[in-house]
C-alpha cells in the first residue's frame, strides 16, 4: 500500500467517511443494486487506501477424522468472512491468486446458498452469504470472475452458478430449477462458464453471475471419462492416490451459525480441494 502524507491521509480519510454515509444511504433509499455495489466497491478501495483492513480468521478446522481424506496443510488459513474487512481481505488476497478453486454450501431443500468457498493454495475464505450485504459479495465476486488474471476452478460449477443466480434475484422459497427458469443448463465453451439462455433475460443477472472467465472444470482432469460420470472424490482418488473426501456433511444444514468444526473443515477442503488437483495434474504447485 502506497503511504499518505498528512494532507492525502486527510483526505483520503474524509472520503472514507463519505463513501460509508452514500452506502447507508443508498440502502435507505433502496436503490438499484448496481449502485449499491458500484458504492460498496468504492467504499472498499477507499479503506484499503487508508490501510482500514483486517482478516478475521475463523476456528481452525479440526484434523481430518477419518484415515487417508484429504486435509488442508497446516500453512492454509481459514478465512470466516462476514464483513466488508474480511471483504477487503479476501478481494486483496485473490486477486493475486494464479488461481481459485470455487464451491457453494446450501441447506438441502432449498434455493439460498448459505456459504461460498474461495481458495487458493495459502488461504480458504468461507464467505458468509447470510450476513452480507448483496452488493459486497457482488462486488468481491466481480473482483475474482472478472479477473482475466486469476484462472477459477470448480467442479460441476453450473449449479453453483444457478444457485448464485437465483441468490442475487432474490429466490428463497423456490428450488434451484424454478429459480433460474430463464436460463438454461450452464456449460462450459472457450474456458469460460457461460449461461446460455434467454438473452432478453440477462439483464436480471449482473455479467459476473453470467460469464466467469478463464475457467476450468476440473472434472476435465479425469482420463478417458465422460466429465458427468464421475463425483469429485473419484477424481481424488484417480488423480492422488490413497486420498478422498469425507463427504459427511454434504447435506448438512448450512444455514446454522457458527458452522461446526467439522463443517468448517468439509467446506475448506471441497474448495482448497480443486486447486490441489490442478496442482497435481500440472505437475507443480501454483
Amino acid at each position: 500500500m502506497v503511504g499518505l502524507d498528512d494532507a492525502d491521509g486527510l483526505a483520503a480519510a474524509a472520503a472514507l467517511e463519505e463513501a460509508r454515509a452514500t452506502v447507508v444511504q443508498l440502502k435507505k433509499d433502496a436503490a438499484p443494486k448496481e449502485d449499491v455495489t458500484a458504492a460498496v466497491a468504492e467504499l472498499l478501495r477507499l479503506k484499503e487506501l487508508c490501510g482500514e483492513k483486517k482478516s478475521t480468521p475463523y476456528p481452525a478446522a479440526g484434523p481430518a477424522h477419518l484415515a487417508g481424506m484429504v486435509q488442508l496443510p497446516s500453512t492454509c488459513a481459514v478465512v470466516w468472512v462476514d464483513d466488508l474487512d474480511g471483504v477487503l481481505a479476501a478481494q486483496e488476497h485473490l486477486s493475486r491468486a494464479e488461481m481459485v478453486g470455487m464451491d457453494c454450501e446450501w441447506r438441502p431443500g432449498t434455493s439460498k446458498v448459505a456459504l461460498l468457498q474461495l481458495a487458493t493454495s495459502a488461504a480458504v475464505f468461507l464467505i458468509d452469504m447470510l450476513a452480507l450485504d448483496d452488493s459486497a459479495v457482488l462486488a468481491l465476486l466481480t473482483s475474482v470472475f472478472d479477473n482475466p488474471l486469476v484462472l477459477k476452478l470448480g467442479f460441476r460449477f453450473e449449479q453453483d452458478l444457478r444457485m448464485l443466480q437465483g441468490w442475487w434475484l432474490g429466490s428463497t422459497a423456490v428450488s434451484a430449477g424454478a429459480a433460474i427458469a430463464p436460463w438454461a443448463e450452464g456449460s462450459v465453451k472457450d474456458g469460460s462458464v457461460k449461461e446460455d439462455g434467454n438473452d432478453d433475460d440477462d439483464s436480471l443477472v449482473p455479467a459476473p453471475l453470467r460469464t466467469i472467465s478463464p475457467f476450468l472444470d476440473v472434472s476435465d482432469l479425469m482420463p478417458g471419462a465422460a466429465s458427468n460420470q464421475i463425483g469429485l472424490s473419484r477424481l481424488c482418488r484417480t488423480l492422488m492416490p490413497g486420498s478422498n473426501l469425507d463427504k459427511t456433511c454434504q447435506k448438512s444444514d448450512w444455514q446454522t451459525r457458527p458452522l461446526s468444526g467439522q463443517q468448517t473443515e468439509y467446506a475448506a477442503v471441497d474448495a482448497y480441494v480443486l486447486v490441489l488437483l490442478m496442482q497435481t495434474a500440472s505437475g507443480g504447485e501454483q
